[in-house]
């Protein structure tokens, strides 16, 4: 027979986290019922205790909605997806820690590291579902290079370029002054549908 105990830690949690909304639909619901289990029978199982804990851990992840600047960084790179194999775009902070987001599979999220190579420091991911969900060590430069991506994704990519000399996109040298100009060449404002005042 199972035995209830009380959680407080969790049920105090899952309780904060359902009043303020974090929750998604179907997990609210699943949550109202725990919440009232919890009360009737005089606490949880721990099968219970350990769903509460993943319903509250859940919807810490959802609680930073994908910016539109990061929506727009999907949209660029799931565009050109039908011209290149990997799309990415390589930045640096301003203390010269690198960021590289690469495009998920099937272009449903956004991966965050220090570079492209698949064994290069994870940051973290963003996504519709989940928002965006940064590693706990997450540099606090790379998180503000998210934030500022999230507010003017061109912007910060056309000064990462002038201010590099290579294009965030293709990370080749920028050659021309026209280029240099806009922070990436011509082909990469065609295949990212970038503005290019030629």
């Amino acid at each position: 027979m199972y035995r209830n105990r009380f959680y407080p830690a969790t049920h105090g949690a899952l309780q904060r986290k359902t009043e303020s909304g974090e929750l998604s639909t179907s997990d609210t619901e699943v949550a109202t019922s725990l919440l009232e289990q919890y009360g009737r029978n005089g606490g949880w199982t721990e099968s219970q205790d350990r769903l509460a804990r993943d319903l509250a851990e859940r919807a810490s992840a959802r609680a930073k909605p994908l910016p539109v600047g990061l929506t727009k960084i999907m949209e660029m790179l799931n565009g050109a997806a039908f011209k290149l194999r990997s799309p990415g775009i390589t930045l640096q902070s301003e203390s010269g820690r690198p960021l590289a987001i690469v495009r998920g599979k099937k272009g449903a999220c956004l991966y965050f590291k220090a570079g492209r190579a698949y064994s290069d420091q994870y940051y973290g991911s963003a996504s519709p579902e989940r928002g965006v969900v940064l590693n706990g060590g997450t540099w606090a430069c790379i998180e503000m290079l998210i934030e500022d991506l999230g507010e003017d994704a061109v912007g910060v990519a056309a000064a990462h370029g002038r201010k590099t000399g290579k294009c965030c996109f293709c990370n080749r040298p920028l050659t021309d002054e026209r280029s240099t100009k806009h922070g990436y060449g011509p082909v990469c404002a065609e295949t990212f549908k970038l503005p290019w005042n030629g």
